[in-house]
């Protein structure tokens, strides 16, 4: 009767040791890796996060193409202002009965000082030949826009300026 003592104390022994520690550093326990999180984030937010985003961003596309195709209908014609040339034009007359086009179809409030500036810029934009009865003078709308953009942001020094040459112009 005494052995089974024994070996039952060998054995209770034994677990009193004191476990092995590590040489050094840390203790990494296997886990699960980036693939189960990623796949956990996925089953969470799929339906919830993912697809109305996409479905937003696929929606956005769509509208986009389809005001570009729009944007890209409009003829032509509307990009240019042609202006013939007549007997006693000169580049400013030209510029001027352009503006005077432009604004007749987009009306702006515009000072007879910045409308000056405005004819200044268009006629250096205008080519250097020689100026025939019956050419034809392309302005560029976009270029028109720029022109009244500049004139907005004309200082008063400057619009005081540009009005004293306006006195001179009959409209």
């Amino acid at each position: 009767m005494s052995q089974p003592l024994l070996f039952a104390e060998i054995k209770n022994e034994s677990e009193k040791l004191p476990p092995e520690t590590p040489s050094s550093g840390p203790i990494f326990e296997s886990g699960p890796g980036w693939g189960f999180y990623v796949k956990r984030w996925l089953k969470k937010y799929f339906l919830r996060v993912i697809v109305p985003t996409l479905v937003i961003i696929i929606t956005l596309g769509v509208l986009t193409a389809k005001r570009g195709a729009e944007d890209g209908e409009k003829p032509a014609a509307t990009d240019k202002i042609k202006i013939e040339v007549t007997r006693g034009d000169s580049r400013t007359l030209l510029a001027r009965r352009a503006l005077a086009e432009y604004l007749g179809a987009h009306p702006e409030e515009l000072t007879k000082g910045q409308k000056i500036f405005i004819e200044d810029l268009l006629r250096r934009k205008l080519s250097t030949q020689k100026l025939t009865i019956g050419d034809i003078f392309e302005f560029s709308t976009a270029d028109i826009e720029t022109a009244i953009v500049q004139a907005k942001g004309l200082t008063q020094f400057q619009l005081n300026a540009w009005e004293e040459h306006a006195k001179r112009v009959r409209f």
